[in-house]
């Protein structure tokens, strides 16, 4: 599992990213990133959680916008939106 902040900055919340790139919403298991989750306590424990059952993020990485943002908006304009629980995503 690898994890990660997403979102505006200053709005920025915490999620897991899969293999392939794919975003999952962690914010209702952490609030941040923080020294104490990154204990093996708490790492063995995300370690167990079953990723596909958390909100997936719909969306964009920000080196695939980065081209895009440059020519026709800024950063801050980023969208996200937040899939329910068991939806499933076609790729």
């Amino acid at each position: 599992m690898k994890l990660l902040r997403y979102g505006p900055n200053g709005q920025e919340m915490t999620g897991s990213i899969d293999d392939d790139g794919r975003i999952y919403d962690l914010s209702g298991e952490m609030r941040d990133i923080s020294e104490e989750v990154l204990l093996p306590l708490s790492l063995d424990g995300l370690k167990r959680l079953d990723v596909n059952s958390l909100p997936f993020i719909e969306g964009e990485p920000a080196s695939e916008r980065a081209s895009d943002e440059s020519q026709n908006s800024s950063a801050s304009d980023l969208t996200i939106r937040i899939m329910p629980r068991n939806t499933k995503v076609g790729r």
